[in-house]
């Protein structure tokens, strides 16, 4: 119970250091494909603030 909320005040905390993230069986389910799928999107989301040159 709470786990939706819990997970969005994370992601709203962890949003604010520009290339910081978070994945894994924790947030978005257990399964490897999950975990894949949240590592990747991740990723992405590193290199774009990457490509933007944002300072960290």
């Amino acid at each position: 119970m709470g786990h939706a909320a819990r997970l969005a005040r994370i992601r709203e905390d962890v949003a604010r250091p520009p290339g910081l993230e978070v994945c894994g069986a924790a947030y978005e389910g257990v399964g490897i494909a999950a975990c894949v799928a949240t590592g990747l999107a991740a990723a992405e989301r590193v290199l774009e603030v990457e490509r933007a040159g944002v300072p960290g």
